[in-house]
């Protein structure tokens, strides 16, 4: 499997400010998965994945205790991958939002996860009021300036 992202996730992430999620698995103290969608999620390079995560999620704490995550990312019309990688917390505390690090995942393993002949409509949307949407533009900049 590549150790890249490919070029094409660039432009779909960019959209992602816009109302659009990535799932996020990690795993439990227990050692069973734990997944949640994130919508700040992006692409510093193609080795490198960034969101932003409130301390007190369960996320955090398992990329705190543990460093494994693998990332769903699906965007029409034909991303559908599965990026396994190291994640730790590259700061603490975010200007925007104190209460939520920012965590990096080093891209080990992309796996394409669309089967041949399909396509996808639609990732995982949602909507919100315009002010948040502002605010959503803003987290997400700190997030890749980090």
């Amino acid at each position: 499997m590549p150790s890249q992202l490919p070029k094409t996730i660039f432009p779909a992430l960019e959209n992602r400010r816009i109302g659009s999620a990535a799932i996020v698995a990690t795993v439990d103290k227990d050692g069973s998965p734990h997944t949640a969608p994130f919508g700040s999620l992006c692409v510093v390079s193609p080795t490198t994945l960034r969101f932003g995560c409130d301390r007190k999620h369960d996320t955090y704490a398992n990329i705190r205790r543990n460093g494994k995550a693998t990332v769903s990312l699906v965007a029409p019309p034909d991303i559908a991958l599965s990026v396994k990688g190291k994640a730790r917390v590259l700061k603490e505390r975010m200007n925007l939002v104190e209460s939520d690090a920012i965590i990096e995942i080093e891209v080990e393993d992309v796996k394409d996860d669309l089967i041949p002949g399909a396509f996808i409509v639609s990732g995982i949307l949602y909507s919100s009021a315009h002010h948040v949407k502002e605010f959503i533009g803003l987290y997400v900049d700190e997030v890749k300036s980090a």
